[in-house]
């Protein structure tokens, strides 16, 4: 007979405790958090009655609902505007009329701070660059409503991890509705579920079973168990993030000591960067049996040619984005940078991958800007040095959340681990813009909840 939790409906073993008796019991009881309650709460079990939580119509609900579902709707007017935009305009300014934003928030402030310091190397990056006065304002527009949003979603959330829930199904609803309007390009299980329609859908597959009541464990083996549809439908990295993303929701770890910690957070690492490797081979054995078609095969080849990793050989934007920042690497290009030759580098080596390129078609000389397939990458390429080092600190941010969700006391569910490693290889192999200025910071706020409550937990187990 297996031990229970003593004390109360679902125990009080102190996942501490030195008792024995109590240890096999404390790291089931470790599972429930104040988090879980809350969730529990808000969303029953199925067999009981449905009743619509009234927290589902509490205002501020509503708004991180609706903050990333209005993406969707998009005009443009210097660059691309979104209607959320607009949204997160009016709520910054009614959060600072009212002195409504918390600077003490757990993390916001060096957030900001390394923000700041973002801003400052774009600003003097444009001056020294002498960038022209269009794409200032493109650059400027986008970096301002970025951070914008990043103040509105921290003072939102205000560290409730339970209120994300509401966000991640406005995600979750935006790629759908951007397919509904018209916005997206190519089919809706071809090009749209590579950029956007597969992760929100996985999200909302996700958030449904939350809310049928499956625990943590259960979802990440539901998740690993979908991921292989996303490689199917030609969407390798949302296959590797959602399998890794599952694996962890899985097989949380649960340890109160010190160097039992160390011991899992080195385990986690280990497992990260084994399963990436482990995964890029098995995809190409797949691959190899031609079982995903010969596209995909051919593909995989030529970007795989002279033994080059599929992470960056598929992102030849990154390798000519290395070259600018390396002649230009403490201040940048300015943003929007205009320079045909780093555009025409990158034609060159995609024909050296074996695409076909009409050296003679107009596109050649229509865009101008310098490539890049990196939000570190590019930001940096722009701003200098200064908005590598934003994007570094998010990474750290972001790290350090997902080892912390995977063994803290009250880990984090199935769609928390996706959003952080998601906003990791965005980071590291996704373009900034359009959504992403939305999303992304959406996932930093993410990232910093999991790892408050985590050190938060931990305080409070040291004071107990």
């Amino acid at each position: 007979m297996q031990p229970s939790c003593a004390g109360g409906k679902h125990g009080a073993v102190h996942p501490g405790s030195d008792n024995p008796a109590n240890s096999g019991a404390s790291l089931r009881c470790a599972e429930i958090s104040v988090e879980e309650k809350q969730m529990s709460a808000a969303f029953p079990r199925p067999h009981r009655r449905w009743v619509v939580p009234r927290s589902v119509f509490a205002p501020v609900n509503i708004l991180l609902f609706l903050l990333p579902a209005l993406t969707a709707f998009r005009f443009n007017a210097v660059g691309q505007l979104m209607v959320s935009d607009f949204l997160a305009a009016a709520l910054f300014a009614a959060l600072l009329a009212r002195g409504r934003i918390n600077l003490r928030q757990a993390y916001l402030r060096p957030v900001l701070i390394f923000y700041a310091l973002w801003v400052a190397g774009m600003v003097l990056s444009d001056i020294v660059n002498q960038s022209p006065v269009a794409n200032m304002a493109k650059g400027w527009a986008l970096v301002g409503l970025f951070g914008i949003y990043l103040v509105v979603f921290f003072t939102l959330v205000d560290g409730r991890r339970d209120r994300l829930f509401y966000a991640m199904i406005g995600v979750g609803a935006a790629a759908l509705l951007t397919s509904f309007t018209g916005n997206a390009r190519g089919a809706f299980f071809g090009l749209q579920w590579k950029f956007g329609a597969g992760l929100s859908v996985t999200l909302l597959f996700l958030l449904a079973l939350r809310v049928a009541g499956l625990g943590r464990r259960k979802t990440g083996f539901w998740l690993m168990a979908a991921a292989p549809l996303h490689l199917f439908l030609g969407a390798r990295s949302l296959f590797l993030l959602t399998f890794l993303s599952g694996a962890l929701s899985a097989f949380t770890l649960h340890f109160s000591r010190p160097r039992d910690r160390v011991f899992a957070i080195s385990l986690v690492i280990m497992l990260l960067f084994g399963g990436m490797i482990a995964g890029e081979a098995v995809f190409g054995e797949i691959v190899k049996t031609g079982v995903l078609g010969q596209e995909m095969l051919n593909k995989y080849l030529a970007q795989t040619a002279g033994g080059r990793s599929i992470f960056f050989g598929g992102r030849p934007e990154s390798i000519v984005s290395l070259r600018a920042i390396s002649e230009s690497p403490l201040l940048g290009h300015g943003s929007w940078a205009e320079k045909p030759q780093y555009r025409y580098l990158l034609y060159q080596l995609l024909q050296a991958q074996g695409a076909y390129v009409n050296w003679n078609a107009e596109y050649l000389t229509r865009v101008e800007t310098i490539p890049s397939h990196s939000i570190l990458l590019g930001t940096w390429v722009q701003h200098g040095v200064l908005a590598g080092l934003f994007w570094a600190s998010v990474l750290v941010l972001g790290f350090r959340a997902l080892l912390a969700g995977a063994v803290a006391a009250r880990p984090g569910w199935s769609y928390e681990f996706l959003a952080i490693a998601t906003l990791l290889w965005d980071t590291l192999f996704s373009p900034f813009g359009g959504e992403r200025r939305c999303v992304t910071a959406l996932f930093i706020v993410i990232a910093a909840a999991l790892l408050a409550d985590h050190l938060k937990s931990l305080k409070k187990g040291q004071g107990g």
